[in-house]
C-alpha cells in the first residue's frame, strides 16, 4: 500500500531527478509535472494523517521552495537566453 509520505518523496525524488531544463541548442524546454501549491498541499495533508513528522515536514517545504526558487532563476534565465540570440 502506497503511503501519503511515500508518494511526497517519490515526488521529490522525480523532482531531483528530471532536472532544471532541457537544451536544444538555443531552445530551452521546462516542464513541471505539479505545481508548487500541490505540492505543499500533500506534504500538508501528510503531515496530518502523521506520515512525516513536524521535522521531516519543515524539512520537505524549505526543499520545496529552494526548488521552486531554483526552477524561476532557470525559466528567467532561459528567456534572457532567447531574447539576446537573433532568430535563425
Amino acid at each position: 500500500m502506497t503511503t501519503p509520505r511515500t508518494l511526497v518523496l517519490l515526488a521529490l525524488a522525480t523532482l531531483c531527478c528530471t532536472g532544471c531544463a532541457s537544451w536544444n541548442r538555443i531552445e530551452a524546454n521546462y516542464s513541471r509535472s505539479t505545481t508548487l501549491g500541490r505540492e505543499l498541499i500533500d506534504l500538508s495533508e501528510a503531515r496530518k494523517q502523521g506520515a512525516i513528522s513536524e521535522g521531516e515536514y519543515t524539512t520537505l517545504r524549505a526543499q520545496l521552495m529552494a526548488q521552486d526558487r531554483a526552477f524561476a532563476q532557470c525559466s528567467s534565465s532561459a528567456a534572457a537566453v532567447r531574447e539576446a540570440v537573433p532568430a535563425q
